[in-house]
């Protein structure tokens, strides 16, 4: 065994033992990929669905909140409350909510009379001895509950009901199904047994998918692994662990967060063996490219061997040998071409020739300057003698320029030779404009599918910025109005669907992704069938090695269900606000409203050192109206004074409902003497008011007593004690008429 042949072995040897290591590591690589996959796919699933169910619970509140103004609503007016208006309003809440199972106000006894008649206690219950427990305004959530009503498990939410004097009257409780959960659940692929769960706080089993026992049995149990209860101890809001599930023995890589502020947990579980499989086909794979390789380089390593051989046949063959040589330059795959130190052609092949699209007549005459694209004179002397001294390989890319203009990236293998007994430059050129090009779209694959991983059941959309063309996923064309994605798509074409009041701005935020990188927008579109939709879109810029841009990346998402939810919710607030500071009847301000407001006024008034004065007004002989016409009678001789003190206050006066048939004003910066004067001309302006009860014009007389701050009181309290005490001056002196604070002491000396 020769020399050369023990080197060529140990060469092998050498180079089998680097692709087993390049093979190892990739698969021990793979395997670790697939993990970080399936852990992160675990963890964003968890965050969407946290997101989910908080926002499911916030959706309860809001109805609860409604439930109870709606309840307090009636006790402050009526002194008592409507049970008809309350179911109306449960059932209107369900309609628009059908995420709750139902809703329900009880008594302070825990009793729930349903519409069939049928009576439900909750009053021995746990739940209910928490919500008489609770705060005001506290939300209340059940453990796993089976419903008295359906049979069915799920939460309670709770919230306290209050009498007038804060007194425990009863519940608000909304219903939310295990049932729902789980097929919400159920809408996710996890792959072969994955799993998702919902827990309470103590980890009992709230809902599942899939369920571990064909009857739900294991709802409201707390049977869990010892890792999950280790890892939320140590981590209480997020986290992950790999563990069996305790119900069903599957061991599973897990993601757990917890649900806002709500004793919830949500877990979300990928089966250890569904991401160990595709690490497992990726690694096949893998192996096979290194066998190949392997094979590859013993056939390469055999031939060489075979061509070394050769060449011992003698030095006869030389000259023949040298002129085969000259032949396999002319027609090698490779552009091969020989450079004296000037960078002037010595020889070249057919190849190179057709490479640069000239003849080779016009090639033997040229020098390396007049195709290089890339370097400059200077650079391509600087290598060429770098390469000449070094007497070594050099490998690198660069650019030519053929005959006709076009630019084509190759790779050269440049080495110091001599040739005709003279120094030269040895070049193998290689044209690689397809490869890189493969390479590119490889990383751009890569890359739509990174995005499309993380996006999940979002659109996805793309733009090549050199062809012009543009893709789209099926479900960006679905989201669009189209059936699929086959037809054709451009940015033109996404602006026109948008609306025109938001064309402008989508267009100059596209503009913008080129600056910085990344874009997000939000706007109203035209569907293909004419359906006005919200979507919510992102945009990203993808550059090349070189820095240019060369593609437009993004997501869109239909976000009209959340959207219409904000307004909806928007609305319902509004309302809720009116019957907070508004007495249903008159309109005024109720009495809620109005010890808020002048508290905050004559705090104003004793840093602004101005006066404050109080009108408080009752309507003469009301109780005979009532009682020999009528209350409908009396609510509209209500009204109408509370019609005509809206159009007589001024923008900083406050008029209000005080109880009954009294109501009173509010007057910053008013004194003693104008606040009666005022009292005045209400008097006589409501004097000559008639008012129509059963088709009978009625003439209505007030009495007003007044009260000013300082002189009459530096308190709320006691300033309209004051105008109370005027009040009964002014019914003591035969009705209407006005009194202030020195008819009370007039009225005290007599």
């Amino acid at each position: 065994m020769n020399s050369f042949t023990r080197r060529l072995l140990a060469g092998n040897l050498l180079i089998v033992l680097l692709i087993s290591t390049l093979a190892g590591w990739a698969a021990c690589s793979t395997n670790e990929r697939h993990r970080e996959l399936a852990l992160a796919r675990t963890q964003n699933l968890s965050q969407v669905l946290e997101r989910y169910v908080a926002s499911l619970i916030a959706k309860g509140d809001v109805v609860l909140s409604a439930m109870v103004q709606i309840h307090q609503s009636g006790l402050s007016s009526r002194r008592g409350h409507s049970e008809s208006m309350e179911a109306a309003a449960a059932r209107r809440f369900l309609a628009e909510t059908p995420e709750l199972g139902s809703v329900h106000l009880t008594d302070a006894d825990g009793r729930i009379q349903l519409e069939h008649g049928t009576l439900l206690n909750m009053g021995e219950g746990r739940f209910f001895q928490q919500i008489r427990a609770a705060r005001r305004g506290e939300l209340v959530i059940s453990e796993p509950t089976q419903s008295q009503e359906s049979g069915q498990w799920g939460l309670i939410l709770g919230r306290r009901l209050e009498r007038q004097d804060g007194s425990f009257a009863g519940a608000a409780l909304a219903f939310i199904s295990s049932q729902h959960l789980s097929s919400v659940f159920a809408k996710l692929d996890l792959g072969a047994h994955g799993a998702i769960s919902l827990r309470s706080g103590s980890l009992r089993l709230i809902a599942r998918h899939p369920e571990a026992s064909p009857n739900g049995s294991a709802i409201g149990t707390n049977t869990v692994s010892n890792q999950l209860k280790e890892a939320i101890h140590a981590y209480p809001l997020a986290g992950s662990y790999v563990a069996p599930t305790a119900l069903d023995g599957i061991e599973r890589i897990n993601a757990y967060r917890k649900v806002s502020d709500y004793p919830l947990h949500v877990i979300v579980g990928i089966s250890t063996e569904t991401w160990r499989d595709a690490a497992r086909r990726d690694m096949t794979g893998l192996a096979g490219l290194a066998a190949s390789a392997v094979l590859i380089t013993l056939l390469f390593s055999w031939l060489l061997h075979q061509a070394w051989m050769r060449k011992d046949l003698g030095a006869a063959a030389l000259t023949l040998e040298s002129e085969r040589n000259r032949m396999l330059l002319r027609n090698a795959s490779d552009g091969i071409h020989i450079l004296d130190p000037r960078g002037q052609i010595l020889e070249v092949s057919d190849s190179f020739c057709d490479m640069l699209g000239y003849a080779r007549s016009e090639l033997l005459h040229m020098n390396v300057r007049q195709w290089e694209a890339q370097a400059s004179p200077s650079s391509v002397a600087t290598e060429m003698h770098k390469i000449l001294g070094q007497h070594r390989s050099l490998v690198f890319e660069t650019r030519h320029q053929r005959s006709d203009g076009q630019i084509r990236d190759v790779q050269i293998h440049a080495v110091a030779v001599e040739f005709n007994g003279q120094p030269a430059i040895y070049c193998s050129a290689r044209d690689i404009t397809e490869h890189k090009a493969i390479v590119e779209a490889l990383r751009l694959s890569e890359h739509r599918l990174q995005l499309a991983s993380e996006a999940g059941e979002i659109g996805l959309w793309g733009v090549d910025l050199g062809s012009g063309m543009a893709w789209r996923s099926p479900r960006h064309a679905r989201i669009f109005g189209y059936p699929d994605n086959r037809g054709a798509w451009s940015l033109k074409i996404l602006l026109d669907h948008v609306v025109s009041a938001d064309r402008a701005a989508v267009a100059a935020t596209i503009d913008q992704v080129c600056h910085r990188g990344q874009v997000a927008w939000e706007a109203r579109i035209i569907r293909k069938d004419g359906v006005e939709r919200w979507i919510s879109a992102k945009g990203e810029a993808v550059h090349n090695d070189a820095g240019e841009l060369i593609h437009l990346l993004g997501t869109v998402v239909d976000i009209t269900d959340s959207k219409q939810t904000e307004i909806r919710l928007a609305c319902l607030n509004a309302s809720l606000e009116t019957l907070a500071v508004r007495d249903p009847l008159t309109g005024l301000y109720n009495r809620r409203f109005l010890d808020e407001t002048l508290r905050q006024v004559m705090t104003a008034a004793r840093r602004g050192c101005f006066p404050v004065s109080v009108i408080l007004v009752d309507i003469d002989h009301f109780k005979t109206v009532n009682d020999t016409l009528g209350h409908k009678a009396g609510d509209r001789i209500l009204q109408a004074v509370g019609n005509f003190l809206l159009r007589q206050v001024r923008d900083s006066d406050t008029a209000c409902r005080y109880g009954g048939e009294e109501f009173l004003l509010v007057l910053p910066r008013t004194d003693a003497d104008q606040a009666l004067l005022r009292a005045d001309t209400l008097r006589q302006g409501l004097a000559r008011l008639a008012v129509s009860v059963e088709g009978q014009p009625r003439f209505i007389t007030i009495s007003a007593g007044v009260a000013s701050s300082p002189d009459d009181g530096n308190t709320p309290e006691s300033l309209i004690g004051r105008a109370d005490a005027a009040l009964y001056a002014a019914k003591r002196s035969g009705r209407n008429c006005v009194r202030d604070g020195r008819a009370i002491q007039a009225l005290s000396e007599g």
